[in-house]
């Protein structure tokens, strides 16, 4: 693949057993700051970090997910020519790019090949 596609980690996805826990020990005890919340998948709060303001989202885990990472995001310019560049490398994804209304992002779902979910995202306007 000759062309760079990845600008960098945008966000990591964690489902925890108590949300308002990791809240607490999130925003007081790391002094991360609250970007969003939602009620994206049983409810979910966005924090960012500094100083690049990488997200890390963290979300309640219902009955369908344990507690664990969801999947590791990596921000590109181009959603849409990253998806099709990287399909054509036999990369697997989920479903073509689509906006998450939630979160504001452009996003891609794609597989590591153990099936991990590895998410495409862009804040590109279209």
């Amino acid at each position: 693949m000759s062309k760079r596609l990845i600008e960098g980690l945008d966000h990591v996805d964690i489902f925890v057993k108590d949300l308002e826990e990791y809240v607490d020990f999130l925003q007081n005890k790391l002094g991360l700051e609250i970007v969003r919340k939602t009620s994206h998948r049983g409810g979910s709060v966005e924090f960012k970090t500094p100083p690049m303001e990488t997200i890390i989202e963290i979300h309640q885990a219902m009955e369908l997910y344990n507690p664990e990472i969801n999947h590791v995001a990596l921000r590109v310019s181009n959603i849409n020519e990253a998806h099709d560049c990287l399909k054509n490398e036999g990369v697997i994804f989920d479903s073509p790019p689509k906006f998450s209304e939630p979160t504001g992002r452009w996003i891609a779902n794609a597989r590591f090949p153990d099936g991990k979910r590895l998410q495409l995202t862009s804040t590109e306007s279209r």
